[in-house]
């Protein structure tokens, strides 16, 4: 699918799909300003390295890939003297790029290893190929960039697209070029690095909460009370009067 939102990690290079080696070589520091030039707020992340996770916990969850600052995505920035600091300090960090509104990111993490090939076959039978776009390899599949809707889009791990297909919106970020995966592998651009479509509408559909409408209210009951109905109040009125 030539020119489409998709491919299989190790498949034909093309749009869409992972190939070439865009972003390698890259300082970390050079690649944030880059993608703070762009309107993206970055932070720096831990490292990963032979002996675990540069945070230095042997039994860390997730290597390389948590904030080395204390408000982390919260502490996101554009701002080129804090970038320049910031990777002086820790020139290895890999690249965070905050996703939301924030930067008007929305990025689907595409997880090969989860069950995400299937998943994204059902939504490509159903709705259709996703537009051509930046398409960024990872250690564990891609993540494929799409504008921000407006609104609120939340962040989701396979719930609402399926198995494998997580969605980093308001409240999330993503790793970017030259990050290094715990793996060994690193990020590297793989198609169209600066195009950013619009999130379809289905796919927008798909992620946004549910509305929910309450209950309408009980009505009153209109109109006289039947005979009987009078009879058997009747003793209750006479105890109000009384």
């Amino acid at each position: 699918m030539t020119g489409e939102h998709r491919g299989r990690a190790g498949g034909p290079t093309g749009p869409g799909r992972p190939g070439g080696r865009a972003g390698v070589g890259r300082r970390p520091v050079d690649a944030a300003l880059v993608y703070a030039g762009r309107g993206w707020p970055v932070f720096p992340c831990q490292t990963p390295g032979p002996q675990g996770c540069s945070c230095g916990h042997r039994d860390c969850g997730s290597p390389g890939k948590h904030p080395r600052v204390a408000r982390g995505l919260y502490g996101a920035t554009t701002e080129e003297g804090v970038i320049r600091r910031w990777w002086s300090w820790w020139p290895n960090a890999n690249v965070a790029i905050r996703t939301g509104a924030a930067s008007g990111l929305v990025v689907v993490d595409v997880d090969v290893d989860r069950g995400a090939e299937a998943s994204l076959d059902v939504l490509v039978a159903r709705y259709g190929p996703l537009p051509a776009g930046r398409v960024v390899r990872t250690g564990a599949g891609r993540h494929l960039y799409f504008a921000h809707p407006g609104g609120v889009v939340r962040n989701d791990a396979g719930r609402r697209l399926g198995p494998g297909l997580d969605v980093r919106g308001d409240g999330g970020y993503v790793l970017a070029p030259p990050a290094r995966h715990w793996s060994g592998a690193v990020y590297e651009v793989a198609g169209s690095p600066t195009e950013i479509p619009p999130l379809p509408g289905w796919l927008t559909g798909l992620l946004r909460p549910p509305v929910r409408t309450r209950p309408a209210a009980p009505q009153p009951v209109v109109g006289h009370l039947p005979g009987w109905a009078r009879a058997a109040l009747a003793p209750f009125s006479a105890l109000g009067r009384g």
